[in-house]
């Protein structure tokens, strides 16, 4: 087994990344620490990267690699950049950018451990126990201390700054939220945005799934895509449940194939419409229980280099994902996999919509007519504090009306009727909406759509032209 300090390999593999990807340079370059190359050629190598991309936002190539040795380094050390530069670019690397990244922080971590523990030997072999004792934990304590792996920003600095905010006043529709389909939701918190995560929870069986699908088939009708990493139901369970959203045939039927030769005719019609130009994709990826979110940046990647960029995750479900870094309790764990998943909207600088599990508190809530509130999740309040939407789904009754309008003839059978409590929305202020979620197709509606303003349904509408027509245009 290789030493946690030999990471050379680990090293390579990185600026090999850096060197062909550029959207996964954009998202994971400023992660990476020059102190944890442990060449000149690599150091030289990564600082190389970062002064190229920032000037062009361009990878870096053979030629200007060999112009900057040329220009800086000694001649009769130039051929050992070169060396590097040529294993490194042949490499064929498996693993993800989060991984090596974090392989080289543990090594880095390992490294500070083994000299605290060499300071304290040296004071035990001299007698000064009380000193060692006092090493360990003064050092150990600043181990624990969390910095940004992000350069810092001087708002005086207004140039970068000004050039984004004229770029939005120009083209506003190009930074809107991408919206979910849920009038009230959008009007509220304006919609999905890059690098922030949106928790919903619900105990179990209410519907926490077919709201991201039913926000799924919305977004796609924007001309963005979707990845939908599964880790409860199966990869079949999910493409069935999409065959009835946007079928608007009932689920059972495909389940037990139950399905007439028109229903088949109306089903490959509506997988045509979906072939649309002007229409997002949503892929699926079905990964083991208790995976890490390693596991969805991976897929992200491979769909990035097959030249399907992804515009919003969604993860089904929180609470069986694993954390990343060890935790020391259940309720650690829960907080750190909650960590886990916003570091991923914010590296990858996508919106991330997750669904967790409700605390049994809220069925007694339920019953007496209470409003979700934001403890009311199973395992830490972590996993509130990170998001930056956060919102709870009470089921409040069955529309039993049907049973005689549409002759169901169980109350199980008849739509849910849901108040969807926004508990946290980072933009603004908290707020409510009712909905149904229709038993038959799985998708989920507003229940108070004419509340929603006018003239908000007219922006809606342009913001949602403008993004199909640039997605025409690409």
């Amino acid at each position: 087994m290789a030493s946690v300090f030999e990471t050379r390999d680990i090293e390579r593999s990185l600026l090999n990344i850096f060197l062909k990807n550029k959207m996964v340079l954009k998202a994971y370059l400023d992660s990476a620490e020059e102190k944890w190359f442990t060449s000149v050629q690599r150091r030289f190598m990564l600082i190389k990267i970062d002064e190229n991309f920032k000037q062009g936002k361009t990878i870096l190539t053979q030629t200007l690699f060999e112009h900057e040795v040329g220009k800086s380094i000694e001649k009769n050390k130039r051929d050992s950049y070169i060396t590097e530069w040529n294993i490194i670019s042949k490499l064929k690397v498996k693993e993800t950018p989060l991984s090596l990244i974090m392989k080289l922080k543990d090594a880095d971590l390992a490294l500070k451990v083994a000299n605290i523990c060499e300071k304290a030997v040296e004071h035990i072999e001299k007698g000064e126990v009380e000193i060692a004792s006092s090493v360990l934990k003064q050092e150990s304590f600043l181990l624990e201390s969390k910095h940004s792996d992000k350069p810092f920003s001087i708002l005086t600095n207004i140039k970068d700054r000004k050039e984004l905010i004229l770029k939005k006043r120009k083209d506003p529709a190009k930074y809107a939220g991408i919206k979910t389909g849920l009038g009230y939701f959008d009007y509220m918190t304006k919609g999905l945005f890059p690098a922030e995560m949106t928790l919903f929870a619900a105990i179990t069986g209410v519907g926490k799934s077919s709201i991201m699908k039913t926000i799924e088939m919305n977004v796609i009708k924007q001309g963005k895509n979707c990845l939908h990493v599964t880790n409860e139901e199966s990869q079949l369970q999910v493409e069935t449940k999409f065959d009835t959203l946007f079928s608007g045939i009932p689920y059972l039927g495909f389940k037990e194939g139950n399905i007439s030769d028109k229903d088949i005719e109306k089903w490959e019609e509506k997988v045509k419409q979906l072939k649309d130009p002007s229409m997002g994709k949503i892929v699926i990826k079905e990964i083991p229980p208790y995976a890490t979110v390693i596991d969805v940046e991976k897929t992200f990647v491979e769909l990035e280099n097959l030249g399907i960029p992804i515009d919003v995750v969604i993860i089904d479900y929180m609470d069986h994902l694993m954390p990343v870094k060890k935790a020391w309790s259940e309720t650690d764990e829960q907080g750190k996999i909650a960590e886990d998943c916003k570091g991923l909207a914010i590296q990858l600088y996508v919106p991330l919509v997750i669904a967790t599990q409700a605390a049994t508190v809220v069925e007694k809530k339920t019953e007496r007519g209470k409003h979700f509130g934001r403890l009311s999740v199973y395992g830490a309040k972590r996993k509130v504090h990170v998001s930056n939407t956060f919102a709870g789904i009470m089921e409040t009754g069955r529309m039993l009306e049907q049973k005689t309008k549409m002759n169901k003839k169980r109350d199980e059978d008849c739509d849910v009727k849901w108040r969807v409590d926004v508990e946290k929305n980072r933009d603004g202020a908290s707020f409510s909406f009712d909905a149904v979620l229709r038993v038959d197709t799985l998708r989920v509606e507003e229940l108070n759509k004419n509340e929603l303003p006018q003239e908000d349904e007219e922006e809606k509408k342009a913001v949602t032209r403008k993004a199909v027509t640039t997605k025409s245009k690409d």
